[in-house]
Parts: structure tokens; sequence; C-alpha cells
């Protein structure tokens, strides 16, 4: 039993109370927007969390010890999974306490159930324990491609910077079963060790989507001009996923920039709003050009998103939706701070 999907996208009507609008017609905009959006991708929209225990996630830290609790009392597998997902879910963005930490692990050595003993290790390695994720370095040296996808998952989870050289040996033509993960897990990381070899791979269009996805989140200027190669001469999904990580790069790198960098960014995103099919990529050439802070007439915007708006919404709300269209799209910036430590 796992809860990874995201969340359901956010009811279109949620995005004026994101947005904080109270006007009416500002509000319809909007979610006219949305709409438009929904229809290119659900992944565009904010997601509204499904987990059982979402209200005890949303709180964080100041709830381990009631979640400790619950797995305590727990007497299936099935709920203490759900229990071991939401603590998961806690630690990978904030912290772990050594309660939690010690808890885990027990679960680890007393469970038989395959779904348990998952949840557990996925956040055991989300909260950054040495230990177990120095164990699982290990596993790396394997001639099984299944116990390589495993460690590299959890090495992944755990963000855990030593793994990256092991990660690389891996990544071989005669390793393609594990390649995917790897490279996952590299992204993950966010280890500047691991470009030139991506790099390789987007030059051979090698699992492309996946290798795209990971510079993104590594987010080296100098993934630039390998991601804008893949833009032009890849297949559509390899070329939405390229213009993905362009954006992710910068709308995080944007004052890392020089001129001659940002003057080639608006040639290609110009380029894929000119002649790309993929809604999507026209859209991450959108978002691209605005962090760039390039003012968007309100016909460019229709073409890109393909909504159907009526004119008097857009002669009233388009500023608004260009002044707010960041916030709605943009990451929190930067590349992820290390885990806290309590």
């Amino acid at each position: 039993m796992q809860f990874d999907d995201p969340g359901l996208p956010a009811p279109a009507g949620l995005m004026g109370e994101i947005l904080g609008l109270e006007d009416p017609e500002q509000i319809k905009f909007i979610e006219q927007v949305s709409g438009a959006l929904a229809k290119i991708s659900p992944d565009l929209l904010p997601k509204t969390l499904t987990h059982p225990l979402r209200d005890r996630i949303m709180q964080g830290p100041p709830v381990f010890d009631e979640l400790l609790g619950l797995l305590a009392d727990a007497t299936e597998p099935a709920e203490q999974a759900v229990v071991l997902d939401a603590i998961g879910r806690i630690v990978a963005h904030a912290y772990a306490t050594p309660e939690v930490v010690e808890a885990l692990r027990d679960v680890m050595s007393k469970t038989s159930d395959a779904a348990v003993t998952t949840m557990a290790a996925k956040a055991l390695a989300s909260s950054g324990d040495e230990a177990f994720l120095r164990h699982n370095l290990n596993f790396l040296a394997s001639e099984d491609p299944a116990v390589i996808r495993r460690a590299a998952m959890l090495l992944g989870f755990g963000r855990y910077e030593p793994a990256v050289a092991p990660l690389l040996v891996q990544l071989r033509p005669d390793n393609l079963v594990a390649a995917d993960m790897i490279v996952w897990a590299l992204g993950e990381i966010g280890s500047d060790d691991a470009i030139p070899k991506l790099h390789d791979m987007l030059e051979q269009f090698s699992l492309a989507e996946e290798v795209a996805d990971a510079c993104g989140k590594i987010c080296a200027l100098r993934s630039m001009e390998p991601l804008s190669h893949v833009i032009f001469e890849g297949v559509a999904s390899q070329r939405e996923h390229a213009a993905g990580a362009l954006l992710a790069i910068v709308q995080r790198r944007k004052e890392d920039l020089g001129t001659l960098s940002r003057d080639k960014l608006h040639q290609v995103f110009d380029a894929v709003l000119k002649r790309e099919t993929s809604k999507l990529a026209k859209f991450y050439a959108m978002m691209g050009l605005i962090t760039l802070d390039e003012k968007m007439d309100r016909a460019k915007i229709l073409r890109t998103l393909g909504a159907e708006i009526v004119k008097k919404d857009l002669d009233a709300m388009t500023a608004l939706y260009m002044d707010r269209a960041k916030r709605l799209t943009s990451p929190k910036g930067g590349p992820r701070p290390p885990r806290k430590k309590l």
C-alpha cells in the first residue's frame, strides 16, 4: 500500500483563494485560465492532498508524538503503512527526531509485511539516517538490477551525496534495467558531479525525459545548452521534459544569468512558441519568458493556453494574471536546502 499520488488537482474555485483574489471578475478569469491549464496537463495546477492523515501531515514535526502513538496502536499492516507514509512525507521536507528514527528502525527489524517494510524504509531514508543510507550504499555493488534499483531509490530519497560516484559507475549501457532509477536518484541528490554524464546521455537522447528532469532538479547553468538541443531535436515528450527543465533552471537561477544567456534563452523560448505543437512545451516557454520579465500580449497567452476566454474578461484581467503567474507556477526557488537537523 503506497500513497505516492501527489493529490488531485485543486478545484478551480480554490485558485482565487490561492492567489488571494476577492473580485468576482478576477476569480472568473483565473478559473478560466485554470481550466485551460488543466486541459494541457493536470500537473500544472496545485494539488489537494488526498492522504488519510493529510491534516496531520500539514502540521509537520509537532505531530510526531501523535503519529508514533498511532503507529504503536496500529493492529493491521495497512494501518501501519498509512502512518509510516505520513511520517515519511514530513521528514522528507523537515527533519526526524531521534524517537522517530528509532521507531522506524524498530518497525524495519520486526515486520514481515512488504508494504510496511517499503514505507518504513522510505521514511528512514528520507530522514537522512546516515547508518541506513551507508548500509544501502553497499548494495550498489550488486549484480542484481532489482537490488541496485531499490538501493538507488532509497539513496535518492535520502539525497545522499556520497552515493553520486557509485551511482555514476552503475550508469552504463549493460545496466539499462536500473538506469532510469539511477538517473532519478542523481537528480534528487542534486550534485553537479553528475552533470557531465547526464549531458552525454542527453546528446545521445538516452533516457532523455528522465535525464532532462534530473538536470532540471540539479539546476546547473551549463545544462541549458544540451536541454535546448533536445527541445529542438527530440520527440514531443522529450521536448516537453526538456522545456520544463529549462524553465526550472531559469526560475531558480535567474539572478545568475548573464546578458548572453538571457538572449539565448529568449531565442529558445520564442522559437518554441512559434514552432512547437505541444501545448505543454509552449506553456513552459511562455512561463520562461515571463520569468525573464518579458511582457506577453493577450493574443499570445490565448494561443499558448488554447483557452476560450471572453475578450472582456481578458481586458479586465490579463494584467493581473501576468503579475501573479510566477507565484502560481514557480517553485520556492533555488536548489533544495540541506535537511534540517534537530
